[in-house]
């Protein structure tokens, strides 16, 4: 199953209400409700882009793939492999040291 994961990148923003934010950026407050519950079953082209301009992503970004069956979750070659749920990025940060942390920081200051 494909399904977008919003909060994905609201968590990675500290950003505790994904509808208000969406709301706040130009989302409709239906598409927002309905994406912050995972509710939306679909997505058109003109939110999808929303969505990318908000998040500063790319679609595939936005997406999160859930294998079927067992022999999905092991076939790392399928199309959609690469869109399977990671860790928590907020779990990587967690564990870094504080001299990797001021290393990222360093970078993140470079690219604005």
């Amino acid at each position: 199953m494909l399904k977008l994961d919003i909060d994905k990148h609201c968590r990675a923003r500290n950003l505790p209400n994904t509808a208000a934010y969406l709301r706040q950026n130009g989302i409709s407050h239906w598409v927002s409700h309905q994406l912050a519950n995972n509710q939306k079953l679909s997505i058109g082209f003109y939110d999808l882009e929303q969505l990318c301009v908000i998040f500063k992503c790319t679609p595939d970004d936005l997406f999160e793939w859930i294998p079927d069956t067992a022999e999905e979750e092991k076939n790392t070659r399928h199309p959609l492999a690469f869109l399977k749920k990671g860790k928590n990025i907020s779990d990587d940060i967690s564990n870094l040291s504080f001299a990797q942390l001021k290393e990222i920081t360093k970078i993140i200051r470079e690219k604005k």
